[in-house]
């Protein structure tokens, strides 16, 4: 449920910012982006009780995280994952202003439906991950690659970029959540932590990475190939699936 409020709040940042700074202005986005952080750190100080200390991680284990096929894994396919999608993402409100032809309101309930996906893609997670695991792994890497590689065709009529949309909302959530899943199943109780935190750094490296490079590419001219682009990226991660991760988690259910 962390996980998944984590995925879900990421995707409505943007439209629910978009709302903000229209109505009243960017720099109003940034204020409300300041109040809201203090009151949830108040939030966290009031209701949330001491924990008492667990077994110490220590830097000489570090190694071991990154020497477990399963571990390595997740962080890979989590940086194509993060980079592929936000290459796409990132630059998605003038996406569908300049090249979709939306008007400002459509871009935003846009981007709110795209949010309300992904409670679809954390229903979908929660009904098939336990039963069929590698499916929901396959389903979030190969939606991920379809989605991008035809988000430039779909953008010629309102339908089918409103699909789009709704399936990468829905996939994101999705495999984020599926990612996170798997680091639990595949730490140990001390390892997990650590584990999750290197996972959250490596996707936010890949969000950073998405970002610049559509950025580069909307500088140069080419904001409609951003989709392109963002599928060339989750063709990697395609296979990096198929060719290693899911023959490791074969491998170890044989053991």
């Amino acid at each position: 449920m962390i996980a998944t409020g984590s995925s879900i709040a990421m995707i409505f940042g943007l439209p629910l910012g978009r709302v903000v700074g229209l109505a009243l202005g960017w720099r109003m986005t940034f204020l409300s982006l300041a109040v809201i952080a203090f009151l949830a750190l108040v939030f966290l100080w009031r209701v949330f009780p001491p924990l008492s200390k667990q077994e110490p991680f220590s830097l000489r284990e570090l190694p071991t995280l990154f020497h477990n096929p399963l571990t390595r894994g997740i962080f890979i396919l989590s940086l194509l994952f993060a980079t592929a999608y936000f290459t796409t993402y990132s630059f998605i409100e003038p996406f569908l202003a300049t090249v979709a032809g939306f008007a400002p309101t459509s871009i935003t309930w846009t981007l709110m439906v795209l949010g309300l996906c992904g409670f679809l893609g954390s229903v979908l997670f929660s009904r098939l991950y336990g039963l069929h695991r590698c499916l929901v792994l396959r389903s979030g890497v190969i939606g991920l690659f379809i989605a991008l590689l035809v988000f430039l065709p779909a953008a010629a009529f309102t339908p089918t970029i409103l699909a789009c949309c709704m399936l990468l909302g829905t996939i994101s959530t999705m495999f984020n959540v599926a990612m996170q899943a798997e680091l639990i199943r595949g730490c140990s109780r001390t390892d997990a932590p650590v584990a999750m935190s290197i996972f959250s750094g490596i996707f936010n490296v890949g969000i950073g990475n998405g970002t610049f490079l559509s950025g580069y590419l909307a500088a140069d001219g080419a904001l409609p190939n951003i989709g392109f682009f963002g599928a060339a990226i989750a063709s990697f991660a395609v296979l990096y699936l198929f060719a290693f991760y899911l023959p490791a988690i074969q491998k170890m259910a044989s053991r």
